[in-house]
């Protein structure tokens, strides 16, 4: 998955842009942490002034969503837990830093991230890619 250039996903020969939508935003979200994310904190990320409740059926839907996508093949769902195993240009990108390949790095980091993709009029999105954006940058 590419997020520090055109937000796109490479599978193989194909490269398959990444439309705003909130399946997508899941996913875009997930890949990136790469690690197990509680279905509770997800529900919060994405439904902030939604009930419990609400935003957890809304999470169920999107979920079963964004497994239909064709690059969602590494999305893992349990009953308390998601995440996404995939290979991104942000991992890539700390890997350089951490082993100093400067010149990697700078050809990895085409944009900042996710720069200009739509967020779905999600605030506490909003507020998480813009500290990842700037994190990302003083990097």
């Amino acid at each position: 998955m590419h997020r520090l250039d055109e937000p796109h996903v490479q599978a193989g020969e194909v490269r398959l842009e990444l439309t705003p939508s909130r399946p997508t935003l899941l996913l875009i979200y997930l890949g990136y942490r790469g690690e197990w994310v509680s279905r509770e904190a997800l529900a919060a990320l994405f439904w902030p002034n939604s009930p419990e409740e609400e935003a957890r059926h809304n999470l169920r839907v999107v979920q079963h969503r964004a497994k239909a996508l064709p690059w969602a093949e590494g999305l893992e769902v349990e009953r308390e837990r998601v995440r996404l195993l995939m290979d991104t240009d942000t991992a890539h990108f700390r890997q350089a830093l951490g082993q100093a390949h400067w010149e990697h790095a700078v050809r990895l980091h085409r944009q900042p991230f996710l720069q200009g993709f739509p967020l779905q009029d999600a605030p506490t999105l909003e507020d998480w890619a813009a500290i990842e954006r700037e994190s990302l940058l003083e990097a």
